[in-house]
């Protein structure tokens, strides 16, 4: 398991069990986790697991749910000198974060916006702008020994197909490891133009959720009549709701 300082979520790199352990025992290390997680002050944990998986009845009644899908491509074509395009790719640094964060509002539905992170932060990402200056994409790495993980997001206006191919030539220190590219489900372009593209269909993975922070039921809303001379009108609800943190 894995967490930055400062970061609101923790992320589940991956869970090893005994062949002859009982989905009983995964519950009680993934709530065990949980509590782990919540000590260092994060507000959700994060794990990815394939659709098929026989662990997802134990994330489940570990209070894991299923807040997204994303399908793995591996890129199939080659690395030869691809023509010079109207964006170019380059690595991002403090500058355009305001600028990808504006991107990831309009191209991230709002519900996901506070699970889903601007990056991991395992290594510098690309970007890529159009020649006014605009933002038009950027990319998540992750870098692994037998393979280098990408996840871009793109405007939704962009050209898709363009972007994602240049970007596999763009990817710094290959050594020769292949490319996988994650697509979000709520980017279906993304996955259409993969689909068009030199990629082949790795796996599909349930993007899986589990909140730490549990908000108290709060009641009825109660209005309060304001006066203004001889007419009544309501004024705006004043409500306390607490927050109790599980760790």
């Amino acid at each position: 398991m894995w967490h930055a300082e400062g970061d609101a979520f923790s992320r589940l790199d991956y869970v090893a069990c005994l062949r002859d352990a009982s989905p009983d025992d995964l519950t009680c290390l993934l709530e065990a986790l949980v509590r782990v997680s919540g000590s260092w002050g994060a507000r959700y944990l994060l794990a990815e697991l394939p659709e098929s998986s026989p662990c997802l009845p134990a994330f489940r009644r570990a209070d894991f749910s299923i807040w997204s899908q994303a399908r793995i491509y591996r890129y199939e074509g080659s690395f030869g000198q691809s023509e010079k395009a109207e964006n170019s790719w380059r690595q991002w640094t403090d500058q355009d974060v305001r600028a990808m964060q504006a991107l990831r509002q309009s191209a991230v539905p709002k519900l996901y916006q506070t699970i889903e992170p601007l990056s991991r932060k395992l290594t510098q990402g690309l970007a890529a702008y159009d020649l006014q200056g605009k933002l038009l994409t950027f990319a998540d790495l992750a870098y692994g020994p037998t393979g280098i993980w990408l996840q871009p997001l793109l405007d939704p206006a962009a050209d898709h197909a363009s972007l994602l191919l240049s970007l596999t030539q763009a990817v710094p220190k290959r050594l020769g490891r292949p490319l996988y590219f994650s697509a979000r489900s709520y980017q279906p372009l993304i996955s259409e133009a993969l689909e068009r593209l030199p990629f082949s269909l790795e796996r599909e993975l349930a993007l899986m959720v589990r909140h730490l922070t549990l908000k108290n039921k709060v009641p009825a809303v109660g209005w309060q009549p304001g006066y203004e001379g001889e007419k009544i009108e309501g004024s705006v609800p004043v409500i306390q709701s607490r927050q109790t943190s599980v760790k």
